[in-house]
């Protein structure tokens, strides 16, 4: 059954999903041909097609080839695979010129995830995505575990980009194996479901009897720009079921609905065959392989047939009920034979990689002799190099023993010339440590000598310092002995010439007083520079000393 769903964004763009059913050989040629009639009426934007075989793909390629672009996984090995179209001038456009596959690590069916890149019109990227996961009931983990991958694929590509995303497919998914794994994420939608769930097109298999939804169409709204406006099957069996539930037969092969000649004479008696009342025949009928197109076909032809070769014909369509049993146990058995060739690929694999693990281990065995017999060679070769050795070294030692007296004399004469150099290098390493040893002391004298011009020159200077305080010191003493000489001159002088004279011993009295000031200050003065000066000739004098009793003991030492 194929799903129909548009959706809108700006005008919108429209989604078929159909599995069309090609491991069935019955009408397969036929019903590709409707498909593509179907298709071409439609004209569906993008196209997500399932259990597409090698002669159905060819069919598909030149119908639709020259309107759609076709994608599909080249490099699977499988008999059957999955594709992707998309309609060329429709408002979405590719733009990846390859598809992306992600294959499914665990598959046993090769199954994988087909994705491509697209671009609306308005610049929106959409993120289109197939699938067909594992069908057999005791694939059901697997199943799920496939689901996941799309799931996580779908929540990353809408969480790191502004991209959206459409996912759909043959998925053989029942409800519970989605309850098991949580239902899809957070910002992921049914495109069913949000349509309004209708039960009329909700179920999808089997073909006959639908009771399940296998086939489902998921998106991602990022923030509203994606949002589905219907939602639609478009291969429905509700008339098949009535004409079913009526006649209780069902319709097999349509080559096998072609009536049974009649006999000329009764059928011109009665009407049936005559040249103005032709039977219809249904070989100019096209088939689509649509089962309902077909019954109402063989229901038209039996009620236009005599009553007896509609029995007839009611036969052949009882027989051919009987036929579809057989078909479909013709498809539970091509079924089987896809298992078992999957098995048997499978066991292929396991025998190749026996293979390999026995020429790995053939290999390894190679490189272990090899390795052995290089490491005997090793091992040969250094016992001979040894016995050589072993072999000269006994030659030297007879050599040794023949010409012993000379041997002798020649060690005894080297013994000497190597003590003789021995003694000349300790002699000239004694001269070189005396050598140092001077140098160093010679240095050692050289600093203390400056040491001590620095210390006498900076005593000079503090000697010549102190000198210039005391010469400075007595010239401010001596400064007020002037001024008072000077002053008692200036007095002398003014007594002399003032009218009232004073007695001359009270100014004898008083020059004398000024005097003896005056020369006691001055004697102070003088003491206090001879001692200061004996001081520091006793603090050069004991310099002097210590310098000469320095010297000596250094020639002692030297």
């Amino acid at each position: 059954m194929g799903q129909k769903q548009s959706m809108q964004e700006s005008k919108g763009f429209s989604l078929l999903c159909w599995n069309i059913f090609g491991l069935d050989s019955t009408y397969v040629a036929e019903r590709t041909h409707a498909i593509c009639d179907f298709v071409r009426e439609k004209k569906p934007d993008v196209v997500f097609f399932q259990e597409v075989v090698r002669s159905t793909w060819d069919i598909l390629a030149s119908e639709l080839g020259r309107d759609y672009l076709m994608y599909r996984n080249s490099s699977v090995k499988s008999h059957y695979y999955h594709n992707l179209m998309v309609r060329k001038g429709s408002p979405v456009v590719p733009v990846e010129t390859d598809i992306t596959v992600e294959p499914f690590v665990g598959t046993g069916q090769g199954r994988h995830l087909l994705r491509i890149k697209t671009a609306f019109n308005n610049g929106t990227r959409i993120n289109f995505m197939t699938s067909h996961l594992e069908s057999l009931p005791t694939d059901r983990d697997e199943r799920k575990t496939q689901l996941k991958r799309c799931f996580t694929i779908m929540r990353d590509l809408d969480k790191t980009s502004s991209e959206t995303t459409v996912f759909g497919g043959d998925l053989n998914l029942a409800d519970s194996e989605l309850a098991e794994i949580g239902g899809p994420p957070q910002n992921v939608r049914d495109a069913w479901e949000v349509c309004g769930a209708d039960a009329n097109n909700e179920l999808t298999w089997h073909t006959s009897h639908p009771t399940k939804r296998i086939d489902r169409i998921y998106y991602c709204p990022t923030n509203g720009r994606l949002q589905p406006v219907s939602f639609e099957l478009v291969a429905k069996l509700d008339e098949v079921r009535k004409e079913q539930e009526r006649l209780t037969v069902s319709v097999g092969r349509e080559s096998h609905m072609q009536p049974q000649p009649c006999d000329p004479p009764k059928a011109r008696h009665r009407g049936g065959c005559g040249p103005d009342d032709a039977r219809p025949s249904t070989k100019n009928v096209r088939t689509y392989g649509n089962s309902a197109d077909k019954f109402l076909l063989a229901v038209r032809v039996a009620y236009q047939l005599p009553d007896k070769e509609r029995r007839t014909l009611t036969t052949l369509i009882n027989r051919f009920a009987i036929e579809e049993k057989l078909a479909c146990l013709r498809r539970e058995s091509e079924v089987l034979r896809i298992q078992q060739q999957e098995l048997e690929s499978r066991e292929r694999v396991m025998r190749w990689r026996r293979q390999q693990r026995r020429q790995a281990e053939s290999h390894r065995d190679f490189e272990i002799s090899r390795l052995e017999a290089r490491a005997q060679r090793a091992s040969a070769w250094e016992r001979e190099e040894t016995r050589k050795n072993q072999a000269q070294q006994l030659e030297e030692r007879r050599a040794t023993s023949r010409n012993k007296k000379q041997c002798q004399e020649e060690r005894k004469h080297d013994l000497e010339w190597r003590d003789s150099l021995h003694r000349r290098k300790l002699a000239e390493e004694m001269m070189e440590v005396e050598l140092k040893a001077m140098r160093k002391k010679d240095a050692q004298k050289k600093r203390e000598g400056q040491q001590r011009l620095v210390k006498s020159a900076k005593e000079r200077c503090q000697f010549s310092t102190r000198k210039a305080q005391l010469e400075e010191q007595k010239r401010q003493q001596q400064q007020p002995l002037k001024a008072s000489i000077e002053k008692r001159l200036h007095r002398a002088a003014s007594c002399a010439g003032c009218s009232k004279r004073r007695p001359a011993w009270e100014c004898r009295a008083k020059e004398k007083t000024a005097h003896a000031t005056e020369t006691g200050a001055a004697r102070e003065l003088e003491a206090d520079l001879k001692a200061w000066q004996k001081e520091v000739e006793d603090y050069l004098d004991e310099c002097t000393l210590r310098g000469q009793a320095a010297s000596e003991r250094a020639l002692e030492e030297r």
